[in-house]
């Protein structure tokens, strides 16, 4: 049976795949000359917003999780793993820029030309940028407690599934502490 939120996004979906057509025919046709000028001013202010909200460093934060969580996994040998962080480092940096130019693409034809306006005066502004120098820490923590509580996710997943089908039992799986915390007396 398909849940309530997964019908709610079917229904979303046709009405808004009904309404497009709908929407096109009504739409004021705006010279090509003009909508090119828009989508440059727009790829403009992508890049503006990327360069504010550090993505190249949120990209590469996220690689980091990646990986540190590919070799913990205990298959790669310990001697093997300096070569196989440094090779995925080099090659996700090869391929980044195109990543970059990519999602340019993607957020130019995602947002309006006034709501990127408004992203770039945000994250440019005092706010913005502390905003952003925290978010690329919190990345890093975030994807620490992550790998953290993954057993913890592993083992909730394996009781619900238990739950629903017959699985022998397993032992309870306990979460450690993070390096900042202190037991309590």
């Amino acid at each position: 049976m398909m849940s309530k939120s997964a019908l709610a996004c079917l229904a979303a979906i046709v009405v808004l795949g009904a309404a497009a057509p709908v929407a096109a025919q009504t739409a004021p046709q705006v010279p090509a000359a003009a909508q090119g000028a828009e989508q440059q001013a727009k790829v403009a202010l992508v890049r503006r917003y990327f360069d504010a909200i550090q993505f190249d460093k949120l990209m590469n934060v996220m690689m980091e999780s990646m990986m540190a969580s590919m070799m913990e996994n205990g298959r790669i040998p310990e001697d093997k793993i300096p070569v196989l962080r440094e090779a995925a480092l080099e090659a996700f940096g090869n391929v980044l820029p195109q990543m970059v130019e990519a999602n340019i693409e993607i957020y130019a034809e995602a947002f309006t030309l006034e709501e990127l306006e408004q992203l770039v005066a945000f994250y440019e502004s005092p706010v913005g940028r502390s905003l952003m120098a925290k978010t690329v820490v919190l990345s890093r923590q975030s994807g620490e407690m992550i790998q953290r509580f993954q057993p913890v996710m592993q083992e909730e997943m394996r009781r619900q599934l238990c739950a629903r089908i017959e699985c022998p039992a397993a032992p309870p799986v306990v979460v450690a502490p993070s390096a900042g915390a202190r037991a309590k007396p």
